[in-house]
């Protein structure tokens, strides 16, 4: 091999140029990978819940709570849910078939940007709307009853409440509206007084209507709604055993994989709710209660439970503690109370 060999040329110093540029760009890359491998991921953020009053009442105050439960069995964290409120326009229609709708919906679009679909029959016997923006379902019908022929047993009628949930059961089913999670959870007899409907706590066989709601449950915990709701679905039935109504805000469909955050413990939920802490929810909108007009004078809570609360804004299910029992009150004596406490523990109270 000859000294001249190793001289340099502009070939190879391209050559050696192009390779050392090679290796930088190699190791550029298996730098940028290994940071991005080792990249945590940013924590979802969740707002806290905003839990609200009717209007015109100011949140009452809490004071001389005592206990009377069962400590529940807490875990250390729940999922927290990232949730969706639309329906599309498929499922609407796949719902409205059910019905055997012959006609095209009517669809509308409200100041809010809300679309609803809407099915009627020639009669106007039958109604079906679903507004897609939010999954809300509404039904109603008006049915006939005529006279049994003589010589024909009497139309059938609803005898126990067992057997309204089991109707009213089978009816969303039917129609493609049972979901998972969704069940009878009360019903409620009523009977006709001048045009309205009164509660009948007794002599089902009086009873004009039947109104049976549905609670929603994830896993082993049941979701709450503003105003202490548990029951995001009901339907009503006329005696004879006919679905009169629905009023449907379709259970949420969960939308991401879930989070996992730390909550309270039931000791530290207590010291919360003996310092104030907590919202007293079992208010009826538009009707003056007491509770929000009188001072509590003493409270004492037989229940507690680990729940999900949808409120609609935050965009997710979050985990709060239930508690229910019975405040007193200077004029009104004894009142049930329902109170709702945010469970995470990096999330402040809300209201």
């Amino acid at each position: 091999m000859k000294l001249s060999d190793f001289s340099p040329t502009p070939k190879k110093i391209l050559a050696t140029l192009a390779t050392i540029l090679l290796l930088i760009g190699l190791t550029i890359l298996i730098f940028l990978r290994y940071q991005s491998s080792n990249k945590e991921t940013p924590p979802v953020v969740i707002p806290g819940p905003t839990i609200v009053l009717p209007p015109d009442v100011a949140k009452p105050k809490i004071a001389n709570i005592s206990f009377q439960f069962k400590d529940p069995s807490l875990p250390d964290k729940v999922n927290v849910y990232k949730v969706n409120y639309t329906l599309d326009g498929k499922f609407a229609n796949q719902v409205a078939a059910t019905f055997s709708f012959q006609n095209q919906p009517e669809t509308t679009n409200d100041a809010q940007g809300n679309t609803t679909m809407t099915w009627e029959n020639p009669g106007g016997s039958e109604r079906l709307s679903i507004t897609l923006e939010n999954g809300l379902v509404q039904y109603t019908a008006s049915p006939t009853h005529g006279k049994p022929d003589i010589g024909q047993p009497p139309l059938p009628t609803i005898t126990s409440k067992e057997q309204a949930a089991i109707l009213a059961n089978s009816f969303l089913r039917n129609h493609n509206l049972l979901a998972p999670g969704l069940s009878p959870s009360t019903v409620l007899p009523f009977i006709s007084s001048e045009g309205k409907y009164i509660n009948l706590v007794a002599d089902l066989s009086k009873a004009k209507l039947f109104q049976v709601n549905f609670s929603a449950t994830l896993g082993n915990n049941r979701i709450y709604y503003q105003f202490a709701n548990d029951a995001p679905v009901s339907v009503w039935l006329d005696n004879f055993q006919s679905p009169t109504k629905v009023v449907y805000q379709y259970p949420i469909p969960l939308t991401e994989k879930p989070t996992q955050k730390p909550i309270i413990t039931i000791d530290q939920a207590k010291s919360k709710l003996e310092q104030g802490e907590g919202t007293i929810v079992n208010f009826e909108p538009g009707i003056p209660d007491p509770k929000s007009t009188e001072a509590m004078q003493s409270a004492t809570l037989t229940d507690a439970q680990l729940a999900y609360f949808d409120d609609s804004r935050s965009g997710f299910l979050q985990p709060i503690l239930v508690f229910k029992g019975e405040a007193i009150y200077p004029k009104a004596g004894k009142l049930p109370i329902t109170i709702y406490l945010p469970a995470q523990t990096t999330q402040p109270t809300n209201n």
